[in-house]
């Protein structure tokens, strides 16, 4: 959890520096943004940092590719696949931005 608490700092750092989260579809395209292809050519990681695999992605401690979802322009999810290295089971571990924790429950 605290490998996922890190990276949700580098969003909201992100965000606060860009006015909003990076926009992407893909983990690659969303690192991308992170390691300077945005419009202050900000770099909060370095393309050659070890939890970026060869595909552009960055990966949870287990090298499987974290799974980002883009609630809103001030909202996120981080999700790491877990030990097992699957997504989706019950050792993923989960993280979302301060929006989302404090937000009431959907009826």
């Amino acid at each position: 959890m605290q490998d996922l608490a890190v990276v949700l700092g580098l969003f909201t750092y992100y965000r606060e520096k860009l006015g909003g989260l990076p926009v992407g579809e893909s983990n690659a395209q969303i690192v991308n943004a992170l390691t300077g292809n945005n419009p202050l050519g900000l770099a909060l990681l370095e393309r050659s940092h070890p939890a970026i695999n060869p595909a552009g992605e960055l990966t949870d401690r287990w090298g499987t590719a974290l799974f980002f979802h883009l609630v809103s322009r001030e909202a996120l999810e981080i999700r790491s696949a877990g030990e097992d290295k699957e997504m989706w089971t019950a050792d993923d571990h989960l993280t979302q931005s301060p929006s989302l924790r404090a937000a009431p429950p959907l009826p």
